[in-house]
């Protein structure tokens, strides 16, 4: 973790634990930088990730504050489906909802992009494009289909420090999580097949089951702990289920972080 993160965190749960009530001002940038031995860039970061988060409010020429009304928002209650396979329908809304995401009038809130504007992307950016202006014309020639050679012996080295053991042929290169999920999908199904999902679920997954001709189960999903895990091993008991689909760390849409005992119990019940 960075050393803003690390001071953006350490800030947050100051506020949380009550050290910096409601109204309060925060310490100063300079003063900051003084007690941790950072520089004010870093600090300044820092702040930025607690204005974004709701945690700090900047006043001009007074510093930052903690906000006097810090509202959030209600949890949204577990849904209700219907507990049978069934064919993805009104892909035509989605269609249209996806017509927006070119108006600079709408908040894109169902992908996760990154703000190219803020300083930390600079380096990467620099990068890219020192990159470009090397590489001569190679970037614009086909690769081989599994990705470029040298992007998945790297990914194959930094496996090492999660535990795995890959090699490069081990390794896809896709052009994002929809191509990967729908490349999964086609190996392991086939036209008709049933594969259980979280609900609600990532949207761009509906259109790869659709494309491919599944049914989709539903499964009751907990904004707080994820997918019902006793709902989904009825669903097993009942149905020939080829595939579960989830997002266990980051969910999207429901942003929750499964709890490591709730993922075993899944691997467990997968491998059944």
């Amino acid at each position: 973790m960075t050393l803003y993160l690390n001071l953006a965190e350490l800030i947050s749960s100051r506020i949380e634990q009550g050290l910096y009530g409601p109204g309060e001002r925060l310490p100063s940038v300079r003063t900051l930088s003084n007690e941790h031995g950072v520089s004010l860039t870093t600090v300044q970061q820092a702040y930025r990730v607690l204005e974004y988060s709701g945690l700090a409010i900047p006043r001009p020429k007074s510093g930052y504050f903690v906000p006097t009304d810090r509202r959030v928002a209600p949890l949204p209650q577990m849904g209700r489906p219907v507990l049978r396979p069934v064919d993805i329908s009104q892909w035509d809304m989605v269609q249209e909802l996806m017509r927006f995401d070119q108006s600079t009038d709408i908040v894109q809130l169902g992908c996760g992009m990154p703000d190219i504007s803020v300083p930390t992307l600079k380096p990467l950016l620099t990068a890219m494009s020192r990159i470009s202006r090397s590489a001569e014309s190679t970037g614009l020639q086909y690769n081989h289909l599994q990705g470029v050679l040298a992007l998945r012996e790297q990914i194959a080295r930094l496996s090492i420090d999660s535990g795995c053991r890959l090699s490069a042929a081990d390794i896809i290169v896709t052009s994002g999580c929809q191509e990967a999920l729908a490349i999964a999908i086609r190996a392991i199904c086939a036209p008709g097949d049933i594969v259980a999902v979280a609900s609600p679920s990532y949207y761009g997954m509906m259109q790869i089951l659709k494309a491919v001709g599944l049914k989709a189960l539903e499964i009751p999903t907990d904004p707080v702990t994820g997918i019902n895990l006793e709902a989904l091993e009825m669903a097993m008991e009942q149905w020939p289920i080829k595939a579960i689909q989830l997002t266990a760390n980051c969910n999207n849409p429901l942003g929750y972080i499964m709890p490591d005992d709730r993922k075993l119990k899944l691997i467990r019940m997968a491998q059944r």
